[in-house]
């Protein structure tokens, strides 16, 4: 990974005449003033496809275990980026969409657009400079240089980290009380947001944890006659289509286990949870301190904190007004505001 093939990435990222419609870039679900997030539950693709699941942070990648919600197949930025790019279900930005073609996976296509970009072709030529010239243009060149911006983008200069390193007056008081609730074990939030990047899904020492560590059903739904039967004929209790790595163990008791979130960030990446339908914190916390979410009415009606493969962590907890506003606010210590900066 090189300053060059970075900043060739960075310019691969904005870009948007890759998409089907010359509008998205990765840069719209990923937006750097929002931590590399997008403020939408999901987001519209280039045909007017609505993408499933909310578009997370991409602060420190590297050290993910995992890149998606409920995905056990992507565990590399190489192969995750195939995914929007190419993708047809839902379409995001349809990158190698051929009209009147099944074939959405055309890279061709892409290189065809840095062919006809002297600035990209230079960047190229600057990032790969060893490369013989029908080598250096090219689909691997192109996700090496997209992979090595994403690795780039490293988020550890929160108040809470020159906190952790000795700076006595980088947390309030109120904030100190906040992290000194997060770690209590009356709310166990540690347990699972655990380690420098506050995720069992990030690991800063390669140790590789089980999925069953990494993915957790959090009662955030709990529907009767869910879409997906499992082996046994159990039903989901989870919507469609994010039924989490149920989906690809087949095994009930992976019903709804999505990836563990990274907090870095936490405040600037609303809306939250897998699918977006958390609109705000208050709502997280509320979901939390109950115990599961509960839902009165409508085809998601039902009471998470009841679901029988809920996460035994998921227990719910008291909490006073004073308390929460605490919690919140360390939250709110977790921002770096270096990390939040649009295109230079």
């Amino acid at each position: 990974m090189t300053i060059e093939a970075v900043e060739l990435g960075r310019a691969l990222f904005f870009e948007p005449s890759f998409s089907l419609n010359g509008q998205l870039a990765c840069s719209s679900c990923h937006e750097p003033e929002l931590a590399f997030s997008v403020n939408e539950a999901v987001h519209q693709g280039a045909t007017g496809d609505r993408t499933s699941r909310n578009a997370p942070s991409l602060a420190n990648l590297a050290w993910a275990s995992f890149l998606n919600w409920g995905n056990l197949t992507t565990d590399d930025l190489e192969q995750q980026i195939l995914n929007p790019l190419f993708g047809d279900t839902p379409v995001e930005m349809g990158a190698g969409f051929i009209q009147g073609s099944d074939n959405h996976y055309d890279t061709a296509r892409l290189i065809s657009v840095v062919n006809s970009s002297p600035e990209l072709s230079q960047g190229f030529i600057t990032a790969f400079p060893t490369d013989e010239p029908d080598e250096r243009l090219s689909w691997d060149r192109f996700i090496d240089a997209v992979s090595s911006f994403q690795r780039s983008l490293v988020s550890l200069q929160s108040p809470w980290d020159r906190w952790l390193t000795g700076d006595s007056s980088a947390l309030s008081l109120s904030q100190q009380r906040g992290l000194m609730l997060f770690e209590s074990e009356r709310l166990a939030c540690s347990e699972c947001h655990a380690g420098p990047f506050l995720s069992l899904a990030f690991s800063a020492t390669g140790a590789e944890l089980s999925v069953n560590e990494i993915f957790r059903n959090t009662g955030l739904y709990n529907i009767e006659g869910g879409p997906q039967s499992y082996w046994g004929g159990a039903r989901s209790r989870y919507p469609a289509p994010n039924m989490g790595i149920g989906e690809f163990t087949q095994r009930v008791e992976d019903d709804g286990k999505h990836r563990i979130p990274s907090l870095r960030n936490v405040t600037m990446t609303a809306p939250y949870m897998h699918d977006g339908s958390a609109e705000n914190l208050e709502e997280v916390l509320d979901h939390y301190q109950r115990g599961g979410r509960i839902i009165e009415q409508g085809p998601y009606a039902g009471d998470g904190s009841l679901n029988p493969y809920k996460d035994p962590l998921i227990s719910g907890f008291e909490l006073t007004t004073s308390e929460r506003a605490e919690l919140l606010d360390f939250l709110s210590a977790l921002t770096d505001p270096s990390f939040l900066q649009g295109e230079d």
